[in-house]
């Protein structure tokens, strides 16, 4: 089955993606698109049995009062948000790391026709296009875009889940993470999560209470402002051939870390700026792949960087 190509300029084409940049050239789309507000619900492919019950109920919940649920197809956290919104009768949208025609991963393959039954399967390349690195920062994206709110259920420091949460918090909308206990592996997430500003989440009713009603109007976002007035940058698509265009803080950082600042306490100090603006900074350079960080929490140029 063929996959419906929606290209930048196309009437259907989602808005929302041209806040990314670069927007991405083309969709493949097999079922609708539902029209409703959305909710991204992403984390670990290896969730403890406490994430995997909350996931699936979160889901359902959401399902259940009219929000759409979008995630993208792996195991684990993944797998229950869909599934949860499939069990309430609700929407679904799966973002896919490669092609409509390669599920990725193979074993959850019977899943996706039930999605498309129930909502719709998105994919950034064309339908034989095997995943890759850079697809799947892709797909992160554009499921960061599309929604109006992520939840990180649980997942590593280190994840993919976190960089859609990134994409979210750079385009302007809330990130929550799930409460973890002390002991827990994913603890360090909800700690690093708050400090960038994460709402912490105890119970879907929370959640559903900020979010409000999915009939009324999404709020308007904070990137609809004048340039000269908008907070936040644009997200950063990493797409095959986009050179990075960097911001001269960005800049700055690189240089501070190649000079030896690789600690987030000395980056402060070596460029006069705030906690919380070098992590979104150095977050949207990790997003580029020009920034790396080590087991031990310190920055290290990934590769070189023209000016």
């Amino acid at each position: 089955m063929l996959s419906r190509k929606i290209e930048r300029g196309d009437p259907t084409y989602p808005s929302a993606l041209l806040l990314l940049k670069p927007p991405p050239p083309a969709l493949w789309l097999r079922g609708e698109l539902p029209s409703g507000r959305a909710v991204a619900v992403v984390g670990t492919r290896t969730p403890s049995p406490e994430g995997s019950r909350f996931t699936f109920d979160l889901a359902s919940s959401l399902a259940k009062a009219g929000w759409v649920v979008w995630s993208g197809g792996a195991f684990g956290i993944d797998l229950q948000a869909h599934e949860g919104a499939l069990a309430a009768g609700g929407f679904t949208v799966l973002v896919a790391g490669g092609g409509l025609d390669r599920p990725y991963p193979k074993d959850l393959a019977p899943l996706w026709p039930r999605v498309q039954r129930q909502g719709a399967l998105l994919a950034v390349v064309p339908d034989d296009h095997a995943p890759r690195r850079w697809t799947f920062f892709a797909r992160n994206a554009v499921l960061a875009a599309l929604t109006e709110a992520l939840v990180l259920v649980e997942c590593p420091v280190r994840s993919g889940a976190r960089n859609a949460a990134a994409v979210a918090r750079a385009l302007g909308h809330p990130v929550w993470v799930g409460a973890q206990t002390p002991w827990s592996p994913f603890v360090t997430t909800v700690r690093e999560e708050l400090r960038l500003g994460a709402r912490l989440l105890l119970h879907p009713d929370d959640l559903l209470a900020s979010l409000g009603s999915p009939s009324a109007p999404p709020p308007a976002s904070p990137l609809l402002v004048p340039r000269s007035a908008d907070p936040f940058r644009r997200a950063q698509l990493s797409l095959p051939g986009a050179p990075p265009s960097l911001e001269p803080l960005q800049q700055r950082i690189l240089e501070a870390v190649r000079s030896g600042n690789t600690h987030l306490d000395m980056l402060c100090e070596a460029l006069g700026e705030s906690p919380p603006e070098i992590l979104r900074q150095a977050t949207l350079l990790q997003l580029e792949g020009l920034l790396g960080e080590s087991q031990e929490g310190f920055f290290v140029p990934s590769r070189g960087v023209g000016a």
